[in-house]
């Protein structure tokens, strides 16, 4: 799962903050190469994101400092946050790689129940409705775990 939350305040139209919600849970597909990790989105439900990753250098706690590119459009999926209020969000990274991203990966242990990633990025971003409502943005945050 993909998670995408906007870092810049949004003020919707019409008033009501879940219908411009900055927030994203996505579904990806990750994979691993020979130097980098790849999230893609995994349906076009999910939209048409993808996320590169790779491993600059070793952190404190046996973490692993990442930096890398992210673009396409991620669409929020309600059902993976079910007890949740469902809204309608995309955010869209543009499709020229310029939006970058860093941060840390993270292994499963003692403080951690499940290996992740998490981080900021930053670059021209648009997060919009269905409605047609929109707003953009420089800067967010994210991250790659299992889905709750």
């Amino acid at each position: 799962m993909l998670r995408v939350t906007l870092l810049a305040p949004c003020s919707p139209p019409d008033g009501n903050v879940l219908s411009l919600f900055p927030a994203v849970y996505s579904r990806v597909t990750v994979t691993r190469g020979t130097s980098e990790w790849v999230a893609k989105a995994a349906s076009d439900r999910a939209g048409d994101v993808e996320l590169r990753v790779q491993a600059t250098d070793a952190a404190p706690g046996g973490s692993v400092k990442l930096a890398g590119t992210i673009r396409g459009a991620a669409k929020h999926m309600p059902e993976i946050l079910a007890n949740l209020p469902a809204w309608e969000s995309t955010i869209n990274f543009g499709t020229d790689g310029r939006t970058t991203v860093s941060g840390f990966a993270l292994g499963a242990q003692s403080t951690t129940v499940n290996a992740g990633m998490d981080g900021v990025g930053a670059g021209d971003i648009t997060l919009s409705n269905g409605s047609g409502a929109s707003c953009r943005g420089a800067s967010f945050s994210w991250t790659l775990a299992p889905a709750p």
